[in-house]
């Protein structure tokens, strides 16, 4: 995605970005106050609790920007940004790197601006627990996250272990009652 081209065009300090399925226009608070989906380009308001859509907007500057996102799809020019990416002169080119979860493997991109909110060249806003200058970062931080991970995915293993062994337990005890139960009326229990 094109997110420096759009910011442009929507003349706006506030974040422009690829989440995937969608694009957005965010604030501090929330990524996706302004959200556009990238198959259907309906947009949507992160604080239309009752649906209203445009309507429900206050904010002068997040109405332009809902007017002009929806020109935009109007006219096919945002499909042409979701399509592209942002053209950063090589000598302006940053490197950075992340670690996809996806493929589990470390990743290279690069960006002209360091940090948040800044985006990489295809769009992605390089939150600083995310996106880091060197490879050797990436990797130590994917090392931390794959322990906890491994660690957290070893107790809740423990933990289902644990309770298929309980359910086991108290489905022997049943069966065990349930065979006593159809000695004392004198019949085996047949096949129920």
């Amino acid at each position: 995605m094109q997110s420096r081209r759009l910011r442009t065009i929507l003349n706006t300090a506030r974040t422009v970005a690829d989440f995937g399925e969608y694009i957005a226009v965010g604030s501090y608070l929330c990524h996706d106050l302004l959200k556009v989906n990238k198959k259907t380009l309906r947009l949507s308001y992160a604080l239309d609790a009752f649906r209203e859509g445009r309507k429900s907007i206050t904010s002068e500057e997040v109405g332009r920007i809902w007017d002009n996102l929806a020109d935009l799809a109007n006219s096919g020019v945002l499909q042409e940004i979701i399509a592209g990416v942002d053209d950063i002169p090589p000598g302006e080119r940053i490197p950075v790197f992340y670690r996809d979860d996806e493929s589990f493997s470390i990743k290279e991109s690069y960006t002209d601006a360091l940090g948040w909110p800044n985006t990489t060249f295809d769009g992605r806003l390089m939150y600083g627990n995310m996106y880091f200058r060197t490879r050797a970062l990436a990797v130590d931080d994917a090392i931390k996250d794959m322990v906890l991970r491994v660690q957290y995915r070893t107790e809740r293993m423990e933990e289902l272990e644990k309770a298929m062994s309980d359910i086991k337990a108290e489905l022997q005890s049943t069966r065990d009652f349930l065979s006593r139960l159809y000695q004392e009326r004198g019949d085996e229990g047949g096949a129920r």
